[in-house]
């Protein structure tokens, strides 16, 4: 494991906290993977040195709980929710900036861009950007090792819109077609029975993560 993995921990939670964003335990895990994830395309090797394995919510690994529990009240905090599942929320009580962990500007890069990227986006769409758009979750057997030399080095591009090559004319044709259509489903739906949804957000999701630790 990496010595400075706990520095690398408290850059993350701190850059996810100065976004406005809450770092609950399975988001900031799935954050470490990531990293890794970067890190590995430019140096062959993952940051954490976790033993990543593909589990109920992806990417795990079983060193993440102790070393949570040896940098508790050593520079991070952990607290739970007193929701029905107590989520629990990671806090750093440090501050560790990027050029404060790493030797080089490109490897700062890395970590500012994961915090820009991923800060603010909930942890559902992060699981779901790792499930789909991840090398070693390309075809991953689960319960089995992560195999990091499927990551490419360099980047997939990111996913950009464009142009439909349609005239003006046909994109408002067939915007007033959607929207007639829209239309038709919304008087539909305001005829069922108001149902309350389901919540998958992050306490569904920690609540989860824990069942399959304890599996």
């Amino acid at each position: 494991m990496n010595p400075k993995l706990k520095d690398l921990v408290i850059a993350i939670v701190s850059g996810v906290l100065e976004s406005g964003s809450k770092v609950s335990k399975t988001k900031l895990l799935k954050l470490l993977y990531l990293f890794d994830i970067e890190w590995y395309r430019t140096h062959q090797k993952t940051f954490t040195g976790f033993d990543w394995q593909f589990y109920l919510l992806g990417p795990w690994t079983n060193e993440y709980d102790p070393t949570l529990d040896k940098y508790e009240g050593n520079g991070i905090d952990r607290e739970k929710s007193k929701d029905a599942y107590g989520t629990e929320f990671i806090s750093a009580s440090d501050t560790v900036r990027p050029r404060d962990l790493f030797a080089t500007r490109e490897e700062e890069i890395i970590l500012e861009d994961l915090v820009r990227t991923w800060a603010k986006v909930p942890t559902e769409e992060i699981l779901n950007h790792i499930y789909f758009r991840t090398e070693p979750m390309d075809e991953a057997v689960r319960y089995e090792k992560l195999d990091f030399t499927k990551v490419a080095t360099t980047a997939p591009r990111k996913y950009r819109r464009t142009k439909s090559g349609l005239s003006k004319e046909q994109l408002n044709a067939i915007r007033s077609k959607v929207a007639e259509g829209l239309e038709k489903v919304r008087e539909r739906e305001r005829s069922l029975p108001r149902l309350d949804p389901p919540d998958y957000g992050e306490s569904f999701l920690d609540a989860m993560e824990e069942l399959e630790r304890v599996r």
